[in-house]
């Protein structure tokens, strides 16, 4: 059975990463609710483009951290 003392600790730098990802990956969650209720009414044309770039964008900020704190792990 493993114990908490089994675990190596986290790096300051590895729980930065940690928290940033976490903070862009919820705000990816956020925009993709309210892209998909509250603001798809009033998102058309280049704003409609701009939003969804953006929301991609984060998306695959999320993934890099993520594949970088595999790396470190």
């Amino acid at each position: 059975m493993k114990t908490k003392r089994d675990k190596l600790p986290l790096s300051r730098f590895q729980r930065i990463l940690r928290y940033v990802g976490a903070v862009v990956l919820s705000a990816c969650g956020v925009m993709l609710v309210l892209g998909s209720t509250i603001l798809s009414e009033r998102l058309h044309g280049p704003q409609f483009l701009i939003y969804w770039s953006w929301c991609l964008l984060l998306t695959i900020l999320a993934i890099v951290i993520a594949l970088f704190d595999m790396l470190l792990v």
